[in-house]
């Protein structure tokens, strides 16, 4: 079954303005995800190996101490990727204090 054309420019749409503020936020985003990491374990490393890391540090359990600081690193993380993949959704919006928009750059 063919989807209507409407729809299929609907997705072109969408995946062209997240790519707009991936151009636009992305390069920034990734540089304070990069340093938040290496401040919150305590070196340095390439961003997947830092993300890959905390992954095992939660995993194994080795958090409990650090609740309050992880879950405001985390809520960063959420919410700089939230910024750049859909500004419009609703949790998103409101978290942010401010009303649904139709999907600006913040």
């Amino acid at each position: 079954m063919r989807r209507p054309a409407a729809y299929e420019r609907r997705v072109a749409v969408n995946v062209l303005k997240i790519l707009e503020r991936e151009a636009a936020l992305g390069g920034s985003f990734t540089l304070q995800e990069q340093q938040r990491l290496s401040a919150y374990l305590g070196f340095d490393a390439a961003l997947v190996d830092l993300n890959a890391a905390l992954c095992d540090r939660i995993a194994q359990g080795r958090e409990g101490a650090r609740w309050d600081e992880l879950i405001a690193l985390l809520g960063f993380i959420t919410l700089g990727k939230l910024a750049i993949d859909n500004p419009a959704f609703a949790a998103y919006r409101r978290i942010i204090d401010q009303p649904e928009s139709n999907g600006a750059i913040p």
